[in-house]
């Protein structure tokens, strides 16, 4: 702070000099010249006061880790969102394909640590019994044992 300090005060006295300079000064050319030599030297000592400051633009690392944890929950989180949707697409149109048509779909997924997204869970929900049990056993065969299929009627 000190540094800045010195800067303005030798400034201040650099443009006081220039204006007893000009007072005193009775020719234009030389004039002019004045003025632009002390300008010169208030502009680079204004940047040399600038330049050898110590700004400190860092982030605290705890601020940065916190930004990206974040900042990865919100990737996984939009990723896992565009994955149900597509599963939820896909299934739907498969049943659409066997003759069956289900009023809502949900999919649950779930992000182990070893691997990408995992499919965990079906919940899908039909309108009449028939469709149900037809529905229940395309999606089984389709997807397999290890993911859970739940199947239920609305009845209306």
């Amino acid at each position: 702070m000190s540094a800045v300090k010195e800067t303005v005060l030798s400034v201040c006295g650099l443009w006081i000099v220039m204006e007893l300079i000009v007072w005193l000064c009775p020719k234009e050319g030389l004039l002019r010249l004045l003025r632009s030599v002390i300008c010169l030297l208030l502009l680079v000592s204004l940047c040399l006061a600038f330049f050898s400051q110590d700004w400190d633009l860092s982030l605290p690392l705890q601020e940065v880790e916190s930004r990206q944890e974040e900042l990865s929950g919100y990737v996984q989180d939009k990723a896992q969102q565009a994955v149900q949707q597509e599963e939820a697409e896909f299934l739907e149109g498969l049943l659409e394909a066997a003759g069956v048509r289900a009023k809502k779909i949900q999919v649950f997924t779930d992000i182990p640590e070893d691997s990408g997204i995992v499919l965990t869970k079906v919940s899908v929900l039909f309108e009449h019994a028939s469709q149900a049990q037809r529905g229940e056993e395309l999606l089984k065969g389709v997807l397999g044992e290890e993911i859970e299929v739940e199947v239920a009627e609305d009845g209306s």
